[in-house]
């Protein structure tokens, strides 16, 4: 049900499919990595390349980087994140699963523990401000990457919040009406060993997109993290 600007109410049907879901991203306009000004970068991380080199080379004389990781993005993020900051692969999340055995002892049940640390790099590390700009719609690796950004350089989250799948360890299955379920006994954790869900990654700067804001072509959560970085400038 959508309400127009007469504040007419009205029903319509939309065709849940990977192509729809591609169009997402077209609101995000022009060039995928570019600077904003001379003090500020941006890179779409859904849409940019993975010439990591050639981004930073872009951004080396800039104070900040905004990161924007709406949508779904590529797998060079992790990449990014051993760039940034100067701490030596930091723990970005911590994993708790059960595991169990056939034996003689009384406990046939453990749990193994894991973690994700971010990856060493070759590459000069950025050692500028660093924002990312997160929201709820795409679940999975836009919650992830936050947390290795976090981890790496105290990254500032601006948006709404979102929740990672960390899906390495999980069983997919089909039920009726040709939905997919994934499920997993891994549970994920921040270093600190809080419980990451059912909480999610919670944005540092919280702002949601109105309807005002869609009407008109602004992109609120980018604004707000100028606004931000300007503030912090002042």
């Amino acid at each position: 049900t959508v309400r127009g600007k007469d504040n007419t109410e009205r029903d319509i049907s939309v065709m849940v499919s990977q192509d729809n879901q591609k169009i997402r991203a077209a609101h995000r306009s022009g060039d995928s990595v570019r600077l904003i000004d001379e003090k500020i970068g941006y890179a779409d991380l859904e849409r940019a390349g993975s010439a990591l080199d050639a981004m930073f080379e872009k951004f080396q004389h800039t104070s900040a980087i905004i990161f924007d990781l709406r949508g779904y993005p590529r797998d060079t993020a992790m990449a990014i994140s051993a760039r940034l900051g100067n701490r030596n692969q930091p723990v970005a999340a911590e994993f708790l699963r059960n595991v169990v055995s056939i034996g003689a002892s009384e406990s046939h049940i453990s749990f193994l523990q894991t973690e994700l640390r971010i990856p060493r790099t070759a590459g000069q590390r950025y050692a500028g401000k660093t924002v990312a700009l997160i929201d709820d719609v795409a679940p999975g690796a836009a919650g992830e990457i936050a947390m290795c950004f976090k981890a790496a350089s105290d990254t500032v989250l601006v948006g709404s919040t979102v929740f990672p799948t960390f899906s390495a360890y999980s069983t997919v299955f089909d039920v009726p009406g040709g939905a997919r379920i994934s499920f997993s006994g891994q549970s994920a954790r921040w270093p600190s060993g809080t419980a990451l869900l059912p909480a999610g990654v919670h944005p540092d700067v919280e702002v949601l997109p109105t309807i005002a804001g869609i009407r008109a072509g602004r992109d609120e959560v980018l604004d707000k993290a100028l606004a931000y970085l300007a503030d912090l400038w002042k």
